[in-house]
């Protein structure tokens, strides 16, 4: 169940999961349909921000109708956060970490950007996703991640302290560019890991909110980076990382996983 809730809390996920899955008595909308002789459901409920009560983002559960067993069964719980703007993704390789529950993506920008996916919703696209272009809703939650003052530090801290030839070429490579990404198993292929992505952006907004999970509560940022995937809303936690210097205009470099999420508000009728 890839909550990704890495980005504000540790230790109480366990916690966490109870309330979420208590929640699914308030859901907010549903939708039922058939893929591949099985069948499922989605249903949602909002995400809030307690110092608004303004909703962020969603709760996502996916049921299975076990005919077999006569139940239905939770199959999967994620969590998104609210963007307004789609971005379009060749989805190119579902990778083999995937399941019933979850399915991951190599995919790859308009501009030719590769990364990686994990999808949200996927059960109300009604032919195959690999091979596709897809309109979809992307948001990261971030289990590293590094503010810098400008993109000149964050260079060198990867390492381009000065300017690089490229080997005995006319080439001068001054370092990453401002949106720079890349799959996180770029050098690991084989890579057992849950799969995730290397960015680099640049902060253009930010919010500071609280998130309660019945009496747990945890301060965060809900940040929108200037990325490769466009304007992307990420939820970076007060405690868990630090966030000391952040504000409008610095930099940011973040492993984080990426949700592609297929519905941005309602279900289809």
């Amino acid at each position: 169940m890839p909550l990704r809730f890495d980005s504000v809390s540790e230790g109480q996920i366990t916690k966490i999961l109870a309330w979420i899955l208590k929640e699914l008595d308030n859901i907010d909308d549903a939708f039922g349909t058939q893929k591949d002789g099985k069948t499922f459901a989605l249903a949602s409920r909002g995400f809030f921000d307690k110092k608004t009560n303004n909703e962020i983002g969603k709760y996502v559960y996916t049921i299975f109708s076990n005919e077999k067993e006569q139940r239905n069964e939770i199959l999967d719980l994620d969590v998104i956060l609210n963007n307004d703007s789609p971005v379009t993704l060749s989805f190119e390789r579902k990778l083999p970490q995937s399941s019933d529950s979850n399915e991951y993506y190599d995919i790859v920008t308009e501009e030719g950007t590769h990364l990686i996916a994990e999808t949200v919703n996927r059960y109300v696209v009604s032919g195959e996703i690999e091979g596709s272009k897809q309109s979809v809703f992307v948001s990261a939650f971030p289990f590293q991640l590094t503010i810098f003052d400008s993109s000149e530090e964050r260079n060198s801290f990867f390492g381009f302290k000065k300017p690089v030839r490229a080997g005995t070429s006319d080439i001068i490579i001054h370092g990453f560019g401002p949106t720079f990404a890349a799959p996180g198993n770029m050098l690991k292929e084989d890579s057992d890991e849950a799969p995730w992505s290397l960015l680099f952006g640049d902060i253009i907004s930010l919010r500071e909110i609280t998130l309660s999970f019945g009496d747990i509560s945890r301060d965060a940022f809900l940040l929108t980076l200037r990325s490769a995937l466009g304007d992307l809303p990420t939820l970076v936690g007060k405690d868990y990382f630090d966030t000391n210097g952040i504000g409008v205009g610095k930099v940011v470099a973040m492993n984080a996983y990426i949700k592609a999420n297929f519905v941005k508000d309602k279900y289809p009728k």
